[in-house]
């Protein structure tokens, strides 16, 4: 995975070997992001993220819906900024 900040944005590049269905969770209100993406396999993505009042960085928080890791629970994934 790569990331790019570009003032204040962040442009995260991450690769997948299935589809992803991404929903997101608790976060840093500061951080200003998708609220649900569908990745899909062998591609490139770029998630758009803005910082708002001055934040340097977070986290970018996600469950993956379709990937079940308990009943009615998908796997937590976070993206460090």
């Amino acid at each position: 995975s790569e990331t790019h900040r570009k003032r204040s944005d962040i442009f995260c590049h991450e690769r997948y070997r299935s589809v992803l269905k991404l929903k997101k969770t608790a976060h840093d209100p500061s951080l200003v992001y998708f609220r649900e993406m569908t990745l899909k396999p062998h591609t490139q993505h770029t998630i758009s993220v803005k910082f708002d009042n001055g934040i340097k960085g977070g986290d970018c928080n996600f469950e993956v819906t379709n990937f079940i890791v308990a009943p009615d629970k998908g796997l937590d994934y976070t993206i460090k900024l």
